[in-house]
């Protein structure tokens, strides 16, 4: 008996410039495979499992040995063997809801990745890879914030060039999350009246107007990006100029949103275009509308107690047992400089036994 498959292609959403272009397909044996291609060493381990009474659907956790977090992996372990369901015909992500200790978090605490050399990257970093059967997506755990904003493109240029695209990538992602709620703390703030910036900021709307605008232009936004997604290639491009000269010149021509609001919505889209983890775009999204609502209502220092929230939430959110925010929370300077550095790579012989457990 043999399945037909997928052949082997890269991933749509982790596309690079330079490096491997093989991607994950639906055969578990095929994506194993592809690891074990890269990892050719007897301290690999693959550990096989069946859940779902009707469908039996095989997962298996792939890790590493000697590096593996054992504690994250015990109570993965331990999550999956209680798990009865029926079927899981949405593979993956109705196992993580099944996984997950806090099923309707915005923030997700696994990530995905459809590359075989970012899974083996994390597999020598102590993470594990659970692999289900016909899904061409594998879920990384135990994951923090920073591993969602890592991407392969930074570790495919020298450090310099690395290094750059890391603080770019991490200062788009900040600028798409606070810069609409910022604005509007400018605008509604009556002490920048006198303000240099106030031909820049303001506008000749009122309050209610310009909220609803703002709104109107982050839903139209995402509307898009779900289109985009949906719209066969030969029609992306009629539906790019339908976005530009409909959506964008006719509205601002006909005074329903303002040049502003256009422009600070395709900035902040951008940043969450950059972000490297889908699920991470959507969850900064819902909350940045929770922020413009925020902003809006209760002007700088409602946002200012509304991030200090949002931080405190994260530092309770945990991945199979490790903190969110790690390494921020608990701190560990060494390993906080590594997520905004992109470091070249050494050879074993110059490193200390310290230097190596800390790696």
């Amino acid at each position: 008996r043999k399945y037909p498959q997928r052949g082997l292609s890269e991933p749509d959403t982790e596309k690079i410039v330079r490096g491997s272009k093989e991607g994950f397909s639906e055969n578990i044996a095929t994506n194993i495979g592809l690891i074990r291609r890269r990892i050719k060493s007897g301290n690999l381990a693959v550990l096989k499992m069946e859940i779902g009474t009707y469908s039996k659907t095989l997962i298996s956790i792939v890790y590493l040995k000697d590096k593996v977090n054992k504690v994250a992996l015990d109570d993965c372990i331990n999550r999956l063997e209680k798990i009865k369901v029926d079927e899981l015909t949405m593979t993956d992500k109705a196992l993580e809801e099944l996984l997950t200790s806090r099923p309707y978090s915005v923030y997700p605490t696994v990530r995905y990745t459809e590359r075989p050399d970012t899974l083996v990257v994390h597999l020598y970093q102590g993470q594990f890879g659970i692999f289900v059967d016909t899904s061409p997506s594998v879920m990384l755990a135990p994951t923090t914030y920073f591993d969602h904003l890592q991407a392969p493109e930074e570790y495919r240029q020298t450090p310099l060039s690395g290094t750059y695209l890391k603080v770019l990538r991490m200062l788009g992602i900040m600028v798409s999350f606070l810069l609409v709620p910022l604005w509007l703390c400018f605008v509604n703030s009556d002490g920048l009246q006198n303000s240099i910036f106030k031909n820049i900021i303001t506008l000749n709307f009122t309050r209610p107007i310009i909220l609803f605008q703002v709104l109107i232009s982050e839903i139209v936004i995402e509307m898009v990006r779900m289109a985009s997604i949906h719209t066969p290639n030969s029609l992306s491009q009629s539906m790019g100029l339908i976005v530009g000269i409909v959506l964008g010149g006719i509205a601002v021509n006909l005074g329903i949103v303002s040049e502003v609001i256009v422009l600070l919505g395709a900035v902040s889209a951008i940043g969450t275009y950059i972000t490297p983890s889908y699920e991470l775009a959507l969850a900064n999204k819902i909350v940045k509308i929770l922020l413009i609502l925020v902003s809006y209502f209760f002007g700088i220092n409602g946002l200012m107690i509304a991030l200090i929230l949002f931080t405190i939430y994260l530092a309770t959110l945990k991945s199979f047992k490790m903190h969110y925010l790690s390494p921020l929370i608990p701190f560990n300077l060494k390993k906080l400089i590594k997520q905004f550095i992109r470091l070249p790579y050494k050879s074993d012989k110059n490193l200390t036994d310290k230097e190596k457990a800390d790696n």
